[in-house]
C-alpha cells in the first residue's frame, strides 16, 4: 500500500515489455481512428460552405449567414441531447 495525496492505492509491478507493448496497442488504435476521421474530415467542413455560397446565390443570403452561424450549434445540441436521455435513464 502506497499514501498518495491521502489516497491508499495498491500500487502492481508491471514489467517493461507490458508497458510498451500496451502504448504501442494504444497508439495504434489512436493512429487508425485518426486516419478514418481525416478521410471524412474535408467533406464534412466543405459542406456548410458550399451550401452557403449556393444559398446566398440562390436564396436569400442573411439566410444562409443565419444558417451558417447556427452549424455549430448541432454538435452542442447532439451533446445537450445525450445528456438529458442519460439523466432520464
Amino acid at each position: 500500500m502506497i499514501n498518495f495525496l491521502g489516497l491508499e492505492q495498491d500500487i502492481e509491478k508491471v514489467s517493461t515489455s507490458q508497458v510498451v507493448q500496451l502504448s504501442s496497442e494504444g497508439w495504434n488504435s489512436l493512429k487508425l481512428t485518426l486516419e478514418d476521421i481525416s478521410h471524412s474530415l474535408p467533406h464534412s467542413m466543405s459542406a456548410p460552405l458550399i451550401l452557403f455560397v449556393v444559398l446566398a446565390i440562390r436564396v436569400n443570403f442573411a439566410v444562409s449567414l443565419v444558417l451558417l452561424l447556427l452549424v455549430p450549434l448541432i454538435p452542442v445540441s447532439i451533446v445537450a441531447v445525450m445528456k438529458i436521455a442519460g439523466k432520464a435513464v
